[in-house]
């Protein structure tokens, strides 16, 4: 069975964040398979932003 179907089970939600986090990542992959760090860090604070984490609090605490 295709990922998409593991991801789409109701089963499976919990898992489903992560899921979408792998598929940001997967979309600005290079080529060659390596991730533009800049852009990579980007990614996972928006998305650490869009379930709840202040990304800002988190620097600011050290």
């Amino acid at each position: 069975m295709p990922w998409t179907w593991w991801f789409r089970s109701p089963r499976r939600r919990p898992a489903a964040p992560a899921l979408d986090l792998l598929s940001r990542i997967k979309g600005i992959e290079h080529a060659d398979g390596t991730w533009p760090g800049s852009d990579l860090v980007c990614v996972v604070e928006e998305w650490l932003a869009e379930n709840g984490v202040d990304v800002g609090e988190v620097y600011s605490r050290g």
